[in-house]
């Protein structure tokens, strides 16, 4: 059996780059701008596509603007404003 090999150096700032600027191979060497466009273009493709049409949605622009702002708050915080959306009448 041959020996593994050694494993590139990989440094905690690196850990926190990729976390970051994201995953996407073809993605991570773009320039922040053009990065956030794509990565926009993506969720906005996956709303229009995928979520609205299974969950009836009439505007998915309005889900997206939602979705932005349930961001905003950050970690942890995303329960409160969602506890306040389900609390209305449906």
């Amino acid at each position: 059996m041959g020996r593994l090999p050694v494993p590139a150096p990989f440094r905690r700032a690196d850990a926190i780059d990729m976390i970051a600027r994201g995953g996407f191979p073809e993605i991570r060497p773009l320039a922040d701008t053009d990065r956030m466009a794509r990565y926009a273009s993506y969720v906005n493709s996956i709303v229009e596509r995928d979520v609205a049409p299974v969950a009836q949605v009439r505007r998915p622009d309005v889900l997206r603007r939602m979705g932005d702002q349930l961001l905003s708050f950050g970690p942890g915080r995303v329960a409160l404003p969602l506890s306040i959306l389900w609390s209305f009448p449906r």
